[in-house]
């Protein structure tokens, strides 16, 4: 219990150092979506949108957000790599994508999660290479880092999602990392988590 509890006191001594309104706010909005999707990218957006539809997980984030890549899409090194800022999965990872959603949903259901903001989904495995990412969940199609959209809440919201993770997580094969910088990331690859730099020892969840 008492590294647990220095695991989060950590976590939050480095939060309170990061302004928060700078990872709230992503400038990949529905304007920018528009343009993208107005650049020959309207079809496989609406079938992906009408498979989430069908299997009812539609309503759990906007569509330009589930479409989200890297954050560093636009840095030199994903620029090399043509990265652009949105992305729809390959069809096959589809299922990936929405065996998370069902796992957020539940989340947001329960109250683990307060309002939040997917500001990375679906990564190709060089825009995950550009992006630094650890290389094996976001090309997955089935991992998100969200931003919670309720700093004061934010500590009560770090205990619920790790008591969430240790109770039932490894039934949902639960990857989730709390950074620094107030992001979460959760995916449905592997049973895990992990600190800033990737380790278990650095986890906020570690007890």
């Amino acid at each position: 219990m008492r590294s647990r509890t220095r695991a989060r006191l950590r976590w939050a001594v480095l939060l309170c150092c990061v302004p928060w309104t700078a990872q709230a706010a992503d400038d990949r909005d529905e304007r920018f979506f528009a343009r993208w999707l107005a650049q020959g990218n309207a079809g496989s957006a609406a079938a992906f949108e009408a498979y989430l539809q069908k299997e009812g997980m539609n309503k759990v984030a906007p569509l330009h957000q589930l479409l989200r890549t890297a954050s560093a899409w636009d840095s030199p090194a994903c620029r090399k790599v043509q990265a652009a800022p949105f992305e729809v999965p390959p069809e096959d990872l589809w299922p990936a994508t929405v065996r998370t959603l069902r796992l957020v949903a539940r989340l947001r259901e329960q109250k683990v999660l307060p309002a939040f903001e997917v500001v990375s989904a679906y990564r190709n495995p060089r825009v995950e290479t550009c992006a630094d990412g650890a290389g094996k969940r976001h090309p997955t199609g089935g991992a998100f880092d969200i931003v919670p959209l309720l700093p004061a809440e934010l500590d009560a919201t770090v205990a619920r999602i790790c008591d969430f993770w240790w109770k039932e997580g490894r039934s949902y094969k639960m990857g989730l990392s709390l950074y620094p910088s107030g992001r979460m990331h959760i995916d449905t690859t592997s049973y895990g988590t992990w600190g800033a730099d990737r380790r278990f020892a650095t986890s906020a969840c570690k007890r």
